[in-house]
């Protein structure tokens, strides 16, 4: 028998879609740390509400497999696409189908389906008109709309694929639809109510009103219709509505039933403008305004035995029993624009807010303080590292804390900036702008220095990389925040925001969503059981040498090495077929370093890209290293005059890059950081740390 840790293991790649340019693909990523035995499945594209929803929980990475012809920031891909936008107004669900309805911003109809609430496929609704609300009932969807100068639309529809068009018989929009008691019932403009049993032949009820309806619910064997200034009907057979007291002369938008209790929302701007009226028999209702809410409240379901209800000013409320709610901190009022977390709080900024820009604090993520409130300019970004939260803002607003209650504000290199991001990465904080934008450079969160004078919308960092995007749109790449390289796609306008989750960096853009190459730690799952072996599926750079080990239990006294290999694409698949005859064993993923340990008796060739400092601004340089050691002397290779003679000192910082450091006779300290993508080759960049200054930017190899 052989022992636990010896095994020979065979490789495949995976094939990569057939059609990535006409219909990306996501994967649903299983957590780094897990090791799990179900296939990861392709599902299709979703809608832009969902994929924010992932983009939350910053697991968004699609795993697809290619293979990479640059560096993981120079290779971009089309993650998600959509042809026009969306802005949805109602959703139902029904034999196991989601649909959602509403228009995109032509005004044309936009109609959605999903079978797990996640993945969308847009439908053809078969009309111009925008489609306002949609039910559920006897087994078939019916959606409703606008009437643009002719009937209003209703759609019909037994599978959420295919949709059929109903004559309404009104020429009035209609707002909402309802289910119940074997019947249809739509809502609409000047008083339109109109029925139907099976959705498909649809009939006007006369209610001698003129009131603009705005929502309609069922429950109880009772239909209520909402509309302008506390209007309020009610009907139990869809012929014989009766207008009911709603208790209140705002406007409701819409209602629903739960635990006996109907509940109807609504409201106006100002104090106290938020109104909830309830009724048990539909007939007798008490408005109340709930206290605290400055605006309408537009939307209310109930489930679970809670009523929930959103503003709209982005309110959130939730209620046991539809009487008393229950309202957290949300952009109600504040006009949220960053938030980060670090040394045990989060830490969220506004831009605007009935107080000026605040900064809010909270340890648990529940419960929100302001220490340091109003005086502030925009405040739109903030990022923590090195014990130190810094938020950037409007006017070139760049504040420091230690402790998340007291700030200090930094003298603006350039008041003019409004900054747009701020990250923390490699021991510097950096800062862009746009309007007479700039990009600041600071080690402590205090002291900043501006490096460039580029407009630029955003930045982020992750896996030793900072990101940013320029106001055109342009990707751009940087160690150290000083020298910046164009990276991915340049021609992509709409480009305006950029963030790292584990596996790579997402650019978004106007219905775009752009991802680099895998970058990061490797992951490593099991896939699905294959014939006497133990199938593992690898996710990680490509082109980049990889260390499978194993191990017979945890914590390992030691790790075996059972394969090494290099992932010629992002997504690999490798086979152990001692994994299953086993007992237990272990996995894991160890990436092999770039950087060496030493350079001695090589040399490194670099050639000078862009930037001026203690090197000439052109021209290539080598560095020569003895066989006994890691010190180096500069020499010129070609071209240009050599400004800095001078003995260097090479140590490896991490598996991927060194340093090169000079402290010459002026005192000046020249740091060579040198990024390796390969064993051989990568990138140098140089920084006078004091002295004049200048940062010239790289490529070398070892020859």
């Amino acid at each position: 028998m052989k022992s636990p840790e010896s095994s020979v293991l065979t490789r495949a790649p995976i094939s990569p879609p057939t059609d990535r340019s006409s219909s990306p693909r996501w994967r649903r990523p299983v957590a780094q740390t897990e090791l799990r035995r179900d296939a990861l499945r392709p599902t299709p594209s979703g809608t832009t509400i969902a994929i924010l929803k992932l983009l939350l929980l910053g697991v968004l990475i699609p795993l697809l497999a290619r293979k990479a012809a640059g560096g993981p920031l120079d290779n971009w891909s089309t993650a998600y696409r959509t042809p026009t936008p969306n802005r949805l107004s109602g959703v139902a669900h029904g034999n196991g189908i989601f649909v959602a309805v509403g228009m995109n911003y032509t005004g044309d109809s936009t109609l959605l389906t999903s079978t797990n609430g996640i993945d969308w496929v847009q439908r053809t609704a078969g009309t111009p008109l925008s489609l306002r609300a949609v039910t559920f009932g006897a087994g078939r969807f019916v959606a409703v709309g606008d009437a643009g100068g002719g009937e209003a639309v209703i759609l019909s529809s037994d599978d959420g694929s295919t949709w059929h068009p109903q004559s309404s018989g009104v020429t009035r929009g209609l707002a909402g639809v309802a289910y119940g008691n074997g019947m249809f019932a739509g809502a609409g403009d000047a008083g339109t109510i109109v029925t139907s049993g099976q959705g498909t032949v649809w009939a006007e009820q006369n209610i001698g009103s003129t009131v603009d309806f705005l929502g309609i619910g069922y429950g109880n064997g009772t239909f209520v219709a909402v509309g302008r200034n506390g209007n309020l009907f009610t009907s139990q057979t869809g012929s014989d509505w009766r207008r009911q007291n709603a208790g209140t002369d705002r406007d409701l938008f819409a209602v629903t039933h739960g635990e006996g209790l109907f509940t109807a929302v609504g409201g106006g701007f100002g104090s106290g403008f938020g109104v909830v009226t309830t009724s048990a028999d539909a007939t007798d209702w008490t408005a109340k305004s709930v206290p605290g809410v400055f605006a309408p409240i537009r939307g209310v379901a109930f489930g679970a035995g809670l009523f929930a209800a959103v503003c709209t000013q982005g309110e959130v409320l939730f209620s046991p029993d539809g009487l008393d709610w229950i309202r957290r901190l949300s952009a109600r009022e504040e006009d949220f624009t960053g938030v980060t977390y670090g040394d045990g709080h989060y830490v969220a900024v506004t831009r605007v807010g009935i107080s000026g820009s605040r900064i809010f604090v909270s340890s648990d993520g529940a419960t929100w303080t302001s220490p340091a409130s109003g005086g502030f300019d925009g405040l739109r970004a903030v990022a923590f590292g090195a014990g130190m939260f810094v938020v950037a803002g409007d006017s070139g607003t760049l504040l420091s804390s230690p402790d998340t209650e007291h700030w200090t504000r930094s003298p603006a290199p350039n008041p003019t900036v409004f900054f747009q991001g701020v990250a923390f990465g490699n021991g510097r904080f950096v800062a862009v702008g746009a309007r007479m934008g700039a990009i600041l450079v600071s080690e402590n969160g205090a002291d900043w220095v501006q490096v460039d004078s580029r407009d630029f919308t955003d930045v982020t960092f992750g896996s030793g990389w900072f990101v940013a995007i320029e106001a055109d749109g342009r990707l751009h790449r940087s160690r150290n925040g000083r020298g910046w390289t164009p990276c991915g796609p340049q021609d992509e306008p709409t480009l305006k925001n950029v963030s790292y989750v584990p596996g790579g960096f997402l650019a978004l853009g106007d219905n775009t969503i752009l991802r680099s190459g895998w970058i990061g730690p490797a992951r490593l799952t099991v896939s699905a059981p294959g014939p006497g072996n133990l199938p593992l599926i690898v996710n990680g750079e490509a082109g980049r040498p990889y260390d499978l080990e194993g191990a017979s239990d945890l914590p390992a006294p030691s790790w075996t090495t059972l394969s090494r290999f290099t992932n010629s694409q992002e997504v690999g698949m490798i086979y152990d077929p001692d994994g299953r005859n086993l007992p237990r064993r272990f996995h894991r993923l160890r990436q092999s370093d770039y950087a060496p340990a030493t350079l001695a008796g090589r040399e490194v060739v670099a050639t000078i890209r862009t930037g001026s400092g203690a090197l000439s601004p052109a021209g290539s340089y080598r560095f020569s290293a003895g066989a006994s050691g890691d010190t180096y002397t500069l020499t010129a290779l070609t071209g240009p005059t050599v400004n800095d003679f001078g003995t260097y000192h090479y140590a490896r910082t991490s598996p991927d890059a060194g340093l090169l450091v000079l402290t010459n006779s002026f005192g000046w300290v020249i740091r060579n950081e040198i990024y390796f993508s390969g064993t051989t080759s990568g990138e140098l960049e140089s920084e006078v740390g004091s002295g004049p200054a200048g940062f010239q930017s790289a490529v070398f190899e070892l020859p």
